[in-house]
């Protein structure tokens, strides 16, 4: 008759208990012992084996369902390992029922080793970067809109001072008879003026000459033709790398 006995452990999650049993058999007998294991557990396990001629016994593993996982004949030393892929009782048993004559003796030590638990990420923590991220984000897109901003207003702002210098001038014909109108002066642009910052600057002088009412007609008109001029030359590519080479 087979003689089963249990054993109470108590596992902690992510450490290792370990035990050892002695267990008395007698000549034709068995004796089991149930261990509870959780799924995941890994249970590592050794014994040693006294008594008959070959120190030998019948080594059987049982899961919760009673299925068979190793059934041999081991002694008179024995180290193995089992990995849990059902929470339950496994059963452990010393069989000693093939031999009439002699007992023996078994020390069975064994560790079981509970997995660590999975790392949950921490939702605060993640919230956080994310909106970390997205502020950094925000923040170098409002700096490079700032910089080009600042670098339009000071684009307007030199035209707007080139246009004020030329306020107090006034342009004619009659003062380049010598040589050609000096059409850069007139507008109030630099000579490496963009296109667009020539048309620009020729807007404001014509309404500026427009309204400006201590002006005769005939002044105006006279400087409105050459501001027509000096634009027309200027915005042609053409006609302006003719009018450098000759200014």
């Amino acid at each position: 008759m087979t003689i089963a006995f249990c054993a109470l452990i108590s596992i902690q999650v992510g450490q290792a208990l370990a035990e050892s049993q002695s267990v008395q058999i007698q000549a034709g007998k068995g004796k089991s012992l149930a261990i509870s294991l959780e799924q995941g557990d890994t249970i590592q396990f050794s014994f040693s084996v006294q008594g008959g001629i070959r120190n030998d016994i019948n080594f059987i593993i049982e899961d919760p369902n009673s299925a068979v996982l190793s059934n041999i004949r081991v002694g008179p030393l024995y180290t193995s390992e089992l990995q849990i892929n059902i929470s339950g009782n496994y059963t452990f048993t010393f069989d000693n029922s093939f031999s009439t004559i002699s007992s023996k003796s078994v020390q069975f030590n064994y560790q079981v080793i509970h997995p660590p638990p999975p790392v949950i990420p921490n939702t605060v923590n993640l919230a956080s970067y994310l909106i970390w991220g997205a502020l950094m984000i925000i923040g170098i897109i409002v700096g490079v809109l700032s910089m080009k901003l600042h670098h339009w207003r000071e684009r307007r702002s030199k035209i707007s001072r080139q246009v004020m210098q030329n306020e107090d001038k006034f342009y004619s014909r009659q003062q380049y008879k010598s040589s050609p109108p000096n059409y850069y002066e007139i507008l109030g642009v630099e000579r490496d003026a963009s296109k667009e910052d020539i048309q620009t600057t020729f807007r404001k002088q014509i309404l500026k000459w427009h309204s400006d009412k201590n002006r005769s007609q005939k002044d105006i008109d006279e400087f409105t033709k050459i501001l027509y001029e000096a634009r027309d030359v200027l915005l042609d590519d053409a006609k302006r790398r003719q009018y450098d080479k000759i200014l």
